[in-house]
């Protein structure tokens, strides 16, 4: 039984150009990387940060009539999930991507305050998130998908 295998260089080449190219403008590929941490930090609300977050004092939930722990406006969660939101910070400087808030509150959760336990707004991403990031990433990067 014989194999043959053809393979046209100058297909390749281009390919292999294609994928150099889009590897090079680092700005789609960081904003690809912005949608993702929206989903992640509006995972991280609705699971309460996977659990970790405190519940809401009794007191303080009566007062602000339940809800969930870290929403009473819903703007600091705006602010991380829709980057029209004033206090959206989206920033692509070179081949780096600045994803955060300038939400008043969102320093003081973090370091907790006032008797308030810390609850990071947004807490470094699980492996699974960063392993979804990245293989979204690579497929705009090989395969041109965003």
């Amino acid at each position: 039984m014989r194999l043959d295998v053809i393979v046209d260089a100058d297909r390749a080449l281009d390919m292999v150009t294609t994928i150099m190219q889009r590897a090079s403008e680092p700005t789609p590929l960081l904003q690809i990387a912005a949608e993702e941490m929206a989903v992640y930090a509006t995972d991280v609300f609705a699971s309460r940060a996977w659990g970790a977050w405190a519940p809401n004092d009794p007191a303080w939930a009566r007062a602000k009539g339940g809800g969930r722990v870290l929403v009473d406006t819903g703007n600091l969660l705006a602010s991380l999930t829709q980057p029209h939101v004033h206090d959206a910070v989206r920033r692509v400087v070179g081949e780096q991507m600045l994803y955060s808030t300038k939400h008043p509150a969102a320093e003081h959760l973090k370091r907790g305050s006032r008797g308030m336990p810390k609850r990071d707004p947004l807490p470094e991403p699980r492996p699974d998130v960063a392993r979804r990031i990245a293989q979204r990433i690579g497929s705009a990067v090989v395969e041109g998908r965003s």
